[in-house]
């Protein structure tokens, strides 16, 4: 009876180091198979759009840090490739909290034309907004997605079968909080098996 007992926890053990081998490894895989499509600096020939992933927006219509550093970086890469489009993707809630539409607004504040503006209003969160891209990219067409470093490695590995490739708005990783780098571990990793094991 002993032995049983002590052979049955011997298995969960190996059971439990497996799991953990695994998520590690799924989180690993996402982070090395998207971090190879970030561009350093905007080049080559112009993409059909620079996408902008939406993250918080504060009531009174600011948008939060991060989503400003994505903006920011936005513009100026669209000064390297004037004939892109934008695309803001986000969560709109109609009458209700609107990232989109605050990043359009703030793009218009900083002069840019609102003709070149495309809007993704179900892109509540990585996994939609590059879901809703594969939908709008034509054959042949390929886009940028500009975000920070800690969350593009996602974005790209989602986006691995259409022309995507990532510019980083912001290179210093040392500014991502614990809070931060911990949800985006589990999110590599639920989408990892998301992609996977679809069900």
């Amino acid at each position: 009876m002993y032995f049983g007992s002590m052979r049955s926890r011997v298995r969960v053990r190996y059971l439990l180091l497996g799991l953990c081998g695994l998520t590690v490894l799924s989180d690993a895989w996402v982070w090395w198979q998207g971090r190879q499509r970030i561009l350093p600096a905007p080049r080559g020939n112009a993409p059909a759009c620079i996408v902008v992933p939406g993250a918080s927006v504060y009531r009174d219509g600011r948008l939060s840090p991060i989503l400003k550093e994505r903006m920011d970086a936005a513009l100026l890469a669209l000064r390297a490739w004037p004939s892109s489009q934008l695309l803001l993707s986000g969560t709109a809630i109609p009458d209700g909290y609107d990232e989109v539409t605050a990043m359009r607004r703030y793009a218009i504040n900083k002069g840019f034309d609102s003709t070149r503006i495309r809007l993704d209003r179900k892109g509540d969160n990585t996994v939609q907004t590059i879901g809703n891209l594969r939908s709008i990219l034509q054959s042949g067409q390929k886009a940028v997605i500009i975000s920070q470093t800690w969350h593009l490695p996602r974005a790209l590995w989602l986006g691995e079968n259409i022309d995507l490739h990532g510019l980083a708005c912001n290179p210093d990783t040392s500014r991502q909080g614990l809070v931060q780098q911990g949800r985006e571990h589990l999110a590599r990793i639920e989408n990892f098996w998301r992609v996977m094991l679809p069900f």
